[in-house]
């Protein structure tokens, strides 16, 4: 296409601040228009603001008392937002977007270097225009940061390694590694650790010779990655660190608060998540494996391979399984779905079941505002019927959501950009059905957040965020009761100070059980499947 022969002949640098800015651009959009979701998002954002209020930068604390299960890079990144920005979901998600500037400028670097600027600009493009790639960059967890860091550490080995042999890879690499261990904590070492070590069994006579060096690496790392422990140790909060890894232990050995899932869990959020790459990943997967035996002529394939299938085993194995723990998979399925763009046997049909993967997103997005409506016009009928037996969610879906014909938007977009590729695919131009496919995504997410992102929130906790807001400033001690959440804290910007009364929150299909247990409390507020109590 035009337009990238025009970029082609751009320098570099001028190209890594325009891909910055044009993330900017993609990710911004209507940052803060959604409230925080329950759990991941409110939990780093209170733990950011009880800093502010607490103005304690050494121990991460929820409802003022010790959080051990995060170290706190992330969500000291998060506070100075909240600093500039005032605590809110923009500057919440702020540090994600800017990460997503620098992820994107990253993959362009790391492309051109390895294949060429056109190559480097489709893999930034590629991972720009992914589902849950994309979507991450809008959101207020920790793992954008997380990926970033490792990623880089890897990079920064791998050059030290293969090319340049200078100390300044190595230590960037160190920093980059001891920075993901104080951004999500030692599983960030694991998968650095595990990914160099499964590589190194293809390359080990190129990596033997460095061993005084990789001494040296695991000492840097552990001298970054470990000073916030260090500095818990020395203040006297030696029970922090050690609550912290039990809790890590707890991750791998049981399902933590409630994310037990089935060992295809990941592989399947990742075949549907990563749509329009997932098919082109395993297309291009396969061609590597079948050309193993020329494996020592392409060390950078090998680390993505490798880099793809450490993380994936290591977290299916873990009993705990959250969607995002995979996200560490992005960049492999990323690079190799760009790889088989531009593989000279490419064949169509990968690129046709590609878009079949499409459509049944398409079918995704149209369905929802049309079961929005559906619901709001027959919901007596719905009950009636008995499909949903949970009480909780039919208590959900009371809500008083408007949809509308403009919900339709992302749906309708997406299917005209996936026709738009259909029609280059027949015409044989598969390089231009590929690159419409991702337009068409990228696109198409901002328009989600626009239209009825809100909607499905306003549904599952819309109300009861309302109400906390209500109560923002007033003496009032909230307490759920049954069920976790970090939404009271946040909302209702619970202060230090003790509290004159108190609410107990829990979900209505508990209530008369509740009623029953202490009945001296009063029901105060009910809406949409949640309920609020105070003692007579």
């Amino acid at each position: 296409m035009k337009v990238l022969e025009f970029l082609e002949k751009q320098s570099v640098p001028k190209l890594l601040t325009g891909i910055f800015l044009f993330a900017q651009l993609l990710f911004l959009p209507n940052l803060g228009a959604v409230h925080l979701f329950d759990w991941d998002e409110i939990n780093f954002a209170e733990c950011a603001r009880e800093i502010l209020v607490s103005k304690d930068y050494l121990t991460v604390q929820v409802d003022f008392k010790p959080f051990w299960e995060k170290p706190p890079l992330f969500i000291w990144l998060q506070a100075l937002s909240m600093k500039c920005f005032g605590v809110n979901e923009f500057a919440a998600r702020l540090p994600n977007v800017l990460c997503g500037g620098f992820t994107l400028c990253l993959l362009f670097w790391i492309g051109n270097r390895i294949n060429g600027k056109r190559f480097g600009l489709l893999w930034a493009m590629a991972y720009a225009g992914a589902l849950l790639p994309h979507f991450y960059f809008h959101s207020g967890i920790i793992d954008p940061w997380f990926n970033f860091f490792i990623f880089t550490s890897l990079l920064g080995l791998y050059f030290f390694i293969f090319e340049s042999k200078s100390y300044v890879h190595l230590l960037f690499s160190a920093l980059a590694g001891g920075l993901a261990i104080l951004t999500k904590g030692p599983a960030a070492l694991i998968v650095i650790g595990g990914t160099s070590f499964f590589f190194s069994l293809f390359f080990s006579k190129n990596i033997f010779p460095f061993w005084k060096s990789l001494i040296l690496w695991i000492i840097l790392v552990l001298i970054v990655g470990g000073a916030w422990f260090v500095w818990l140790y020395l203040d006297g909060k030696e029970k922090v660190i050690l609550d912290f890894i039990a809790y890590q232990q707890r991750l791998f050995q049981q399902g933590e608060a409630g994310h037990a899932q089935p060992w295809f869990y990941h592989p399947l959020v990742l075949l549907f998540g990563c749509f329009p790459l997932s098919i082109l990943f395993i297309a291009q997967h396969s061609i590597l494996w079948k050309q193993r035996d020329t494996w020592s002529k392409i060390p950078f394939e090998v680390l993505m391979f490798c880099f793809f299938w450490f993380p994936l085993v290591i977290f299916s194995l873990a009993t705990t399984k959250i969607v995002h723990y995979s996200s560490l998979c992005y960049f492999s399925i990323s690079y190799f779905a760009v790889r088989y763009t531009l593989y000279p046997n490419q064949k169509k049909q990968v690129f046709g079941i590609n878009l079949g993967f499409g459509f049944i997103w398409v079918v995704a997005l149209l369905a929802a505002p049309i079961a929005g409506m559906f619901i709001q016009n027959h919901y007596a009928e719905i009950v009636s019927l008995n499909w949903i037996k949970d009480p909780f969610a039919l208590e959900n879906l009371k809500a008083d959501v408007a949809w509308s014909a403009s919900d339709f938007i992302p749906g309708l977009f997406l299917l005209l950009a996936l026709l738009i590729s259909l029609f280059f695919l027949i015409k044989n131009k598969i390089y231009h059905s590929f690159l419409f496919t991702l337009i068409g995504v990228g696109c198409m997410l901002p328009l989600v957040l626009a239209t009825f992102i809100n909607k499905i929130e306003g549904i599952t906790q819309g109300s009861v965020i309302g109400f906390y807001k209500g109560l923002k400033g007033k003496p009032i001690e909230i307490i759920t009761v049954g069920y976790r959440s970090y939404a009271p804290y946040f909302y209702a910007e619970k202060q230090m100070e003790p509290k004159l009364d108190t609410l107990y929150m829990a979900k209505s299909p508990s209530k008369s059980e509740l009623l029953s247990a202490h009945p001296q409390w009063v029901l105060v507020w009910e809406k949409n499947g949640f309920v609020a109590f105070k003692p007579n």
